[in-house]
């Protein structure tokens, strides 16, 4: 059966990946992205929002309930990071992490999870990442950011058990040809690797 999936960052890297792999399932794909604009198709609507900015999302989600659009799956992807140290990165840097990889988050689930109680049930997902178990170098607000993501995540399952919605964080370890994994020079990687049980990159497939 056909499913609506909410994606977040839809305009590139491993969300753009994401929506082609569930519109090749069968299923509809409802795109959160700042940059692209709104477009509806038969099995796809795309709205160009700042996840961060409560109002905005709100009129989303106003539209989604009124066209039916209710969400089975949601999956929270947007992210930035910022390749500094900590000692040089500046307030302005740690904040737009907080902002859109964790508020941006709490954001899009709470609306999802009011849609989500008229149909009783529903699935969301936080993508997290292996910088939460690795503490990399140069990537303080980024892994703070995620890792506060597995606190968000328990406290939405313990306050609505009236609802048959699951919670779960998926710490990812580094995603081939995405923009993230794209900005770390040879080095970098290699430090990643070495620090990892399975060194390989993850697919999207995966």
């Amino acid at each position: 059966m056909p499913r609506t999936v909410l994606i977040t960052g839809v305009s590139r890297g491993l969300g753009a990946s994401l929506e082609c792999k569930f519109l090749e399932n069968g299923d509809r794909v409802i795109g959160l992205s700042s940059t692209q604009r709104n477009k509806a198709l038969k099995n796809r609507k795309t709205f160009k929002v700042d996840i961060c900015d409560e109002q905005s999302l709100r009129s989303v989600f106003v539209s989604i309930r009124r066209e039916n659009w209710i969400p089975d799956i949601v999956i929270n992807n947007a992210a930035i990071s910022h390749n500094t140290t900590a000692l040089l990165t500046t307030k302005e840097q740690f904040s737009n992490c907080l902002n859109l990889n964790l508020v941006g988050s709490f954001l899009v689930t709470r609306e999802s999870v009011k849609l989500m109680q008229k149909n009783g049930r529903g699935r969301v997902i936080f993508l997290s990442s292996i910088n939460t178990v690795l503490n990399s170098v140069g990537s303080i607000a980024y892994s703070a950011s995620k890792k506060s993501l597995e606190t968000l995540m328990a406290t939405f399952s313990k306050e609505t058990p009236y609802v048959d919605v699951t919670f779960n964080t998926l710490a990812l370890s580094i995603v081939k040809g995405t923009p993230m994994a794209d900005k770390l020079d040879e080095e970098a990687l290699k430090q990643k690797q070495n620090s990892m049980v399975k060194p390989a990159f993850l697919t999207v497939e995966e």
